[in-house]
This record gives C-alpha cells, sequence and structure tokens, in this order.
C-alpha cells in the first residue's frame, strides 16, 4: 500500500486575512493547493522513467497568495481555480427560474461568466479538514488517500444570484492499481500503478438556485510544457445511461508569464453530463 501524507502551510496573506498551502502526497504524486479560489496549484506525477514531472500549467511557482491573485488578474485563465457559482457563460448575464427572471453581473462582453465579477476564484476558501485516510477501492482492497476540503459561503444576492449558498470541494489523491484495457497499447504492462486525483463538489441553497462548479485546470500531460497536447485521449466513465454527453474542448497557446518563460500548449477540458 502506498504511503500517503498530507502537509499544511502558511501562503501569507490577502487583504489582511491568512491564506493556507495544502500539499497531498501518495506515493510518487503530489498535488498542491490553496485556499484562494480553492486552487489546484501544481500536480506533478512520475513518468515511465519514474521522474516527477509537473503535468499542470498552474501558477505553481507563485510564492506567496499575493502574488497568485496577482498573477490571476494579469493573465485571466482561471488557472486551477475552482468556478463558480456558475462555470461557462451565462448569455447576456440573464437567467430564469421558476418564472423569476434574474440578472446578473456582466464580466465578459455582454455575458456573465465563472461567477462574475468576484467569483469564487477570487475569494478565500475555508479549509475545513485535511488528512489521510484508509479506504477500499471498487476490488476491496484498503488503499492509502490524502485529501483536503475546502467550503466557501456566498450570500443571497451575491453577483445577482438567489438564495445563500454554502458551497464545498474535497480533493481526494490515491494510488490505485488498475488493469490494462484491451483498447490500450499491446505494449503496456498487465498490470500498472496510476495515481487518481478526484474532486467532488456539493452545495446546499437557502433558496431555488442555479449552481455549476468545477476545475479549471490546465493540463499538459506530457510533462513537458514545451509539447503540444495534440496526442491527448480523453476517456469519459458513467455508470448511467446518458441521454446526451457534450465534450468541451478549448486549446490554448499561452504566452510566457511566471511559471513558464516559453509559449506553452496546454488543454482545458468541461464536461456536461445530462440525464
Amino acid at each position: 500500500m502506498s504511503s500517503a501524507s498530507v502537509l499544511k502551510s502558511s501562503f501569507g496573506l490577502l487583504d489582511g486575512k491568512a491564506a493556507t498551502l495544502v500539499t497531498l502526497r501518495c506515493g510518487k504524486a503530489e498535488v498542491v493547493l490553496t485556499t484562494l479560489g480553492a486552487t489546484l496549484l501544481s500536480m506533478k506525477v512520475p513518468d515511465r522513467e519514474d521522474v516527477a514531472r509537473e503535468v499542470t500549467l498552474n501558477h505553481w511557482d507563485a510564492p506567496d497568495v499575493a502574488t497568485l491573485a496577482a498573477r490571476q488578474r494579469e493573465v485571466g485563465a482561471y488557472m486551477g481555480v475552482t468556478a463558480g457559482r456558475f462555470a461557462n457563460r451565462i448569455c447576456q448575464g440573464k437567467f430564469t427560474l421558476d418564472g423569476q427572471s434574474y440578472t446578473l453581473a456582466t464580466n465578459n462582453g455582454p455575458n456573465h461568466l465563472h461567477g462574475g465579477d468576484c467569483g469564487f476564484d477570487k475569494r478565500l476558501w475555508t479549509l475545513d479538514d485535511a488528512g489521510t485516510a484508509t479506504v477500499q477501492d471498487e476490488d476491496g482492497a484498503e488503499v492509502k488517500v490524502a485529501r483536503a476540503s475546502m467550503t466557501l459561503d456566498s450570500a443571497a444576492g451575491e453577483e445577482g444570484y438567489p438564495g445563500a449558498l454554502s458551497a464545498r470541494v474535497t480533493f481526494s489523491l490515491r494510488a490505485v492499481q488498475a488493469k490494462a484495457d484491451a483498447r490500450e497499447l499491446k505494449q503496456q504492462q498487465e498490470e500498472e500503478q496510476q495515481h487518481e486525483l478526484r474532486f467532488d463538489y456539493s452545495a446546499e441553497s437557502s433558496a431555488p438556485t442555479v449552481v455549476n462548479l468545477t476545475n479549471h485546470t490546465y493540463w499538459n500531460l506530457s510533462g513537458d510544457l514545451r509539447e503540444d497536447v495534440a496526442r491527448h485521449q480523453v476517456g469519459v466513465c458513467s455508470v448511467d445511461p446518458l441521454d446526451l454527453l457534450v465534450l468541451s474542448f478549448s486549446f490554448f497557446i499561452l504566452p510566457p508569464h511566471g511559471c513558464c518563460q516559453t509559449p506553452s500548449f496546454c488543454v482545458c477540458l468541461f464536461v456536461w453530463l445530462y440525464k
């Protein structure tokens, strides 16, 4: 069984409020999080040569929360954040719910994007819980998990949304033993250790409302940010039949910035499952 650990440390002050850095480790994989925007700053996993490689294009080298906040404003790409209350765009910043019309803040031309002017990405979340646990996997085997949960309260009327909302996200990192699928390359070993990072979201509202939470990490799984993502393959697993599956890919060539001094290729993936 792979070892797991969690490390909490100070990440400085933002507007006089303390931010926290959380490092999850499991086996040879490492995930770094911060309470600003419930953001995934970094994920490193071992490559074929067993060398740990960075696989995100997030601001993983930001030294403190003030620098991170400044970079997020400068780049404007929502790197690694938890987007909310509503990820993606709401056309014209308007929607109707139960016969009542609501007008939201517009921060993307005429549209509302990722929660508005002060979305969940710009808020300091509360680190509710962080630690390790032993759980059973799908085959009944015991595995170690490193995880952290963050919460955020949003007042009724904030950015124009109805209802007071309490949101929660849990990040879980674990090592799993996965058998090779028949569709995979023949030269792949029959059984190999893989690392799984899981995001679990929940929210409760005091009134009917709309909510759509997601993580906005930019991935480049090659481990070399100079390479593009044209050969990446993405799979979506579902235990329930789906009436409609929408995959929305956004490919970017980002200019040089703080954590990467050369133009970089990356991909951000949104998945909507409609039943």
